[in-house]
């Protein structure tokens, strides 16, 4: 069944249930003989203030935003993150995995990524957020599986 896939997209973040997820994305890439990309979006990860400045008559006159500095840092740590996974999940040359992390939201991140391949397979796990956070945040996982140009594997 899994061979229709020719690649397996994989919605990591920095949460507990990442390992599971991961597993189950290389059993469907082994047996489809697919490439794995894990993606990992981190927009709101860093905790850092936003402010403006303006001028007379409130028109905006600067934005002040994260130092580069500290959004390469975080990315980069993401990033190793992953790899560590990774590493402790993938016999290496079993699988072929690309690692995108971006500071888009994960909506678009995964909706974009799975538009730029032919016959992707999804998979994401399911929300560990509390349902009135879910209700004022929304949830990717909800979001992906109405929305996606893909099948989506949710893993509880």
């Amino acid at each position: 069944m899994y061979k229709l896939f020719k690649k397996v997209i994989v919605g990591i973040d920095e949460g507990n249930h990442a390992p599971a997820i991961l597993n189950a994305a290389i059993k469907i890439a082994k047996e489809a003989k697919a490439k794995v990309i894990i993606v990992s979006a981190m927009p709101f990860a860093l905790d850092t203030s936003y402010s403006y400045n303006t001028i007379e008559g409130g028109m905006l006159s600067s934005y002040i935003g994260p130092d580069p500095q500290e959004i390469e840092q975080a990315v980069q740590i993401r990033k190793e993150m992953i790899e560590a996974l990774v590493a402790k999940t993938i016999v290496p040359g079993a699988v072929e995995v690309d690692i995108i992390v971006s500071l888009e939201d994960p909506k678009d991140l995964i909706m974009n990524t799975a538009s730029k391949y032919e016959s992707p397979l999804i998979v994401l796990g399911a929300t560990s957020k509390k349902s009135l956070e879910r209700f004022l945040v929304g949830s990717v996982t909800q979001y992906i599986v109405n929305n996606a140009p893909a099948d989506v594997l949710i893993i509880k």
